[in-house]
């Protein structure tokens, strides 16, 4: 298990501590919750662009352009960029 000691300014802790006696949670949930909460906002995928490209022989291909800093769509976790962006 890890301990992680965070540090609120005054008046955002006491802000914290009224929504958490809201909420009958304590103020350890709370800043759990909220950190699990930006967590998964965070690692939802970058969006991957895709173009059509118009070939000299009249067929269309279509052509993706992963962002190189995006998760890697092959599922490794690393960046694109290290992975298969090479």
């Amino acid at each position: 298990m890890a301990v992680l000691t965070l540090r609120f300014p005054d008046h955002l802790k006491e802000k914290l501590e009224a929504v958490s006696e809201e909420l009958g949670l304590s103020l350890n949930a709370l800043v759990t919750i909220g950190i699990d909460e930006y967590l998964r906002k965070r690692s939802t995928r970058a969006p991957v662009r895709s173009s059509t490209v118009k070939t000299d022989l009249g067929s269309t291909e279509t052509s993706t352009n992963i962002p190189r800093n995006a998760p890697c769509p092959c599922g490794s976790g690393k960046k694109y960029k290290r992975c298969h962006g090479k």
